[in-house]
């Protein structure tokens, strides 16, 4: 699978990896993610010098294991939820040579931050509301935010609670 990935169309041509890394990307489990595969050869080919992704090229190993606990185990997943969709979009942009459409270029600004924001903030505050059954001031409190922030939020991404 992973020489299958170095062969895409979307990696530089000629891509290869080292034995170290090769094995090391087989050590790890990818319980069923193919995807979570795919984006860890991306991103390392994208750090990879001189077309040959090290073991050093790679990111590390997810932090978490089953005996973690669910919290661990949920702060783990969005870690790496964030991370892999960060990446997703750098290598995008990068492929495109949309450098610019995220910053890249100090006479432009990036929308890589508001992006993220826009992605996960609106289900993040609804959640928080309907825990609090559509009290603003209680979710501005536990959001540690002006209830006219939480206010403008709301308007911004047109949320209202469960009731």
């Amino acid at each position: 699978m992973v020489r299958k990935f170095l062969q895409s169309k979307t990696l530089p041509q000629g891509i290869q990896i080292t034995k170290p890394a090769l094995e090391e990307l087989q050590r790890r489990s990818w319980p069923g993610n193919v995807r979570e595969l795919k984006l860890t050869i991306e991103r390392s080919a994208l750090k990879a010098t001189g077309g040959i992704i090290q073991f050093e090229d790679l990111p590390p190993e997810s932090r978490f294991s089953g005996s973690e606990g669910h919290a661990s185990e949920s702060q783990g997943e969005l870690e790496l939820a964030v991370r892999n969709w960060t990446f997703e979009k750098l290598y995008e942009a990068a492929r495109e040579g949309s450098s610019d459409a995220l910053g890249m270029n100090e006479d432009l600004p990036g929308t890589l931050y508001e992006d993220f924001l826009s992605a996960v903030e609106p289900s993040f505050l609804k959640t928080v509301l309907d825990h609090h059954s559509g009290n603003r001031a209680a979710a501005a409190s536990i959001l540690g935010l002006h209830r006219s922030t939480l206010r403008q939020k709301t308007r911004r991404y047109r949320l209202e609670p469960d009731k």
